[in-house]
């Protein structure tokens, strides 16, 4: 409704998923949002295409063990191939007050369950996602990119995954500065069967506890006509 239709939706997607290198997550192993083939699909015939973008969940390499320089490099290649083709790019800064609160028992606890290859402490972690936020910052400055500021209320005991209740007020306040001209329609209700039908869909590219896959894009098409590929 905010964009009009049918749409064309490129996703690069996945639990834990890297900017910059192979991730694997209860077994899906996933290319590195950079090495992925969402950037082709991207410019192919892009000549009187209206494009949005929507940039988020950057502290995942954080717990990879990447710096936050080499992160920050990672998002402005990402940055400057969507400034290429005139996209109107929203970012979400990191959720650096939920650090504040985390107990070091709960930080264990999560590490252990999301990045069990990870070893890094909560102060090191902490320290680098402060880092790492100040320079997308200045990436927001460089390349005109709208900011969006995580909430405390939209998380609950997972420090990193917004709470499905808040997922609308989420996805609202991403939309919002693509539609500055009145409020925001409603959110479409929730569907089992849509939910169902989206995560069973297969990306372009991924490992499934060894075994390879490949589909060719886009995946999914809605009853509107909008298609969606995932990366």
């Amino acid at each position: 409704q905010i964009c009009g239709g049918p749409l064309e939706i490129l996703a690069a997607v996945g639990h834990g998923r890297s900017f910059g290198i192979t991730s694997s997550v209860l077994g899906c192993r996933l290319p590195g949002i950079l090495d992925c083939g969402l950037w082709e699909a991207l410019h192919h015939d892009r000549s009187a295409i209206a494009t949005r973008a929507l940039v988020t969940d950057i502290g995942n390499d954080l717990l990879y063990g990447a710096t936050p320089a080499t992160i920050a490099g990672w998002v402005d290649q990402c940055l400057t191939r969507l400034s290429d083709v005139g996209a109107r790019i929203v970012m979400t800064r990191l959720p650096l007050q939920n650090l504040e609160t985390l107990s070091r028992g709960r930080f264990l606890l999560f590490r252990t369950l999301l990045f069990p290859t990870c070893r890094l402490d909560l102060a090191t972690i902490s320290q680098r996602a402060g880092q790492l936020d100040a320079q997308l910052l200045e990436l927001a400055a460089k390349h005109g990119v709208q900011l969006i500021q995580p909430q405390r209320h939209w998380y609950g005991t997972d420090p990193i995954h917004v709470k499905r209740s808040h997922g609308p007020v989420v996805w609202q306040a991403a939309l919002a500065p693509w539609h500055p001209g009145g409020p925001l329609p409603p959110p479409v209700r929730g569907s089992l069967r849509r939910w169902l039908f989206l995560r069973t869909r297969v990306p372009h590219q991924r490992q499934v506890w060894g075994w390879s896959q490949r589909r060719r894009q886009p995946s999914a098409v809605l009853p509107n006509g909008s298609t969606l590929g995932f990366f």
